[in-house]
């Protein structure tokens, strides 16, 4: 206790428990035992390569890897506990101490991964958007509005909406992975950034020759209305309907999906999830127009229309 190092490391460590690092290992502040322990390395020059030198009764230490376990003590007590020393503990309870050493870190990375992230997985669309202030009232069939504001650029699309909204409201907990298509254009490079800055993984967004990034127009008024306009782009030409989700739903919780993409890439998707056991969330349920799936609805826990997909529905 006297060493500057232990005592140290004995406050780092207090100060991480103290900063969440129970609530990391799922222990959530109960009262448990605990066990603090820490290796001590030779502080003799030659180190191990000297004979007999781990077990010398006149080697000087300096603190190694400092522990805290949630075990019972008993055995330790020999080892660790009042004015012993090394001399001083039988091999039977050096032994088991030993044992009980790599059964705790075995506990210790059992635990940890069962605490690992949570991840969310969305498939959907990444969109390229501008939006036009178009004053206090919206343009009517062949009415023309004149506005003198610069245009507003951002990425957009639902898919890649929802995936940086979990993202956001996830936080460090939750890893979100993004499946979409996008062109080979520069509009993809800024959905791609987008994604990056959001903390979303992107490895499932691909590229495709077949069509530009999906766009977006928007008009905005005053009051907050809007009309939009979206050029599908890649979202729908970009899949070639043989694409394997079960490596993007193993162990996620839920999967967001949108029906800005074709409905089979829906519908095998969502079948994955199932299989997997996750939540799967359909957001835009009615959009389009488009007639749903019975076999695709049944395999979705949550609808979540708004009001104009709701009239549809």
């Amino acid at each position: 206790p006297e060493d500057p190092l232990y005592n140290d490391l004995l406050k780092k460590l207090l100060n991480d428990i103290d900063n969440g690092l129970m609530d990391v290992l799922g222990l959530k502040g109960e009262a448990l035992p605990l066990l603090w322990t820490c290796d001590y390395i030779p502080k003799n020059p030659e180190g191990w390569s000297k004979p007999g030198n781990a077990c010398a009764m006149d080697t000087e230490y300096v603190v190694g890897e400092f522990n805290c376990s949630c075990v019972g003590v008993s055995k330790f007590q020999a080892v660790c506990g009042g004015e012993l020393t090394l001399a001083d503990v039988s091999d039977a309870d050096y032994f088991d101490g030993c044992e009980l050493t790599d059964l705790m870190g075995k506990q210790a990375i059992k635990m940890l991964k069962a605490t690992q992230k949570k991840k969310i997985a969305v498939v959907g669309s990444a969109n390229f958007d501008t939006t036009y202030a178009v004053g206090a009232k919206l343009p009517t069939a062949g009415e023309t509005v004149v506005t003198g504001g610069a245009p507003a650029t951002c990425c957009g699309g639902k898919g890649l909406n929802q995936a940086v909204a979990a993202a956001r409201v996830g936080g460090a907990g939750v890893a979100v992975e993004f499946a979409a298509r996008v062109g080979d254009d520069a509009a993809a490079d800024a959905v791609r950034s987008a994604l990056a800055d959001a903390g979303v993984g992107a490895a499932r967004v691909a590229a495709t020759a077949a069509a530009g990034t999906g766009l977006g127009v928007v008009l905005l008024e005053d009051g907050g209305e809007v009309l939009s306009v979206v050029v599908r782009g890649a979202n729908f030409a970009g899949w070639d309907g043989g694409e394997a989700w079960d490596d993007l739903v193993a162990g996620a919780s839920a999967l967001l999906l949108q029906r800005e993409i074709p409905e089979a890439v829906n519908a095998a998707a969502a079948a994955a999830a199932k299989r997997a056991g996750g939540v799967i969330v359909l957001q835009d349920a009615g959009g389009e127009d488009r007639p749903l799936d019975p076999e695709h609805v049944a395999n979705c826990d949550y609808l979540s229309p708004n009001l104009s997909e709701l009239r549809r529905l």
